[in-house]
């Protein structure tokens, strides 16, 4: 007689089910990873743009509108500083608008992308004690662990 029997079957099944176990989170992880990383050249370009309205105005300025910034497709604006996009805003801060960011959210999962524009840094916070959001800020930072009690994981250079 040709063919499997059931035991080599349950084993082909439970290998392929330890893979998928192993693999998934991983996955679930690069896809996460991914979303949240398009924030940051948003961020970027923000600064940029406030860094040449700097130069040639001798302040920060407080509206997107005078910004040369190409925004996200299906982004708005409800106030001059801050534009709402699918799963995030972006924001100009502080009393004189020389920080700003970008929020994201994906499930339960909350991170936010902060700039400050004088000083030129970067930082990656992740909310609550969501170790996904905290593994994907150390993957983006190359930090071990949080610099602070408010959760920002690195502030490093970006240029």
């Amino acid at each position: 007689m040709k063919g499997f029997t059931l035991i080599e079957l349950l084993v082909v099944v439970l290998i392929i089910g330890i893979l998928a176990a192993v693999a998934l989170p991983q996955y679930q992880k690069a896809v996460l990873k991914s979303r949240f990383a398009a924030a940051k050249p948003l961020v970027k370009a923000i600064v940029d743009a406030q860094t040449v309205y700097f130069m040639a105005n001798g302040k920060f300025s407080g509206d997107f509108e005078e910004l040369d910034i190409q925004l996200p497709r299906g982004s708005s604006t409800d106030t001059p500083n801050r534009i709402n996009y699918p799963n995030g805003y972006c924001y100009i801060a502080c009393p004189d608008h020389s920080c700003g960011g970008c929020v994201v959210w994906y499930g339960d999962i909350v991170m936010t992308y902060y700039a400050n524009f004088m000083q030129r840094f970067f930082a990656c916070l992740a909310y609550d004690d969501n170790a996904l959001a905290h593994s994907i800020c150390r993957a983006e930072t190359g930090k071990s662990g949080p610099s602070s009690d408010d959760g920002y994981i690195a502030s490093y250079d970006y240029q």
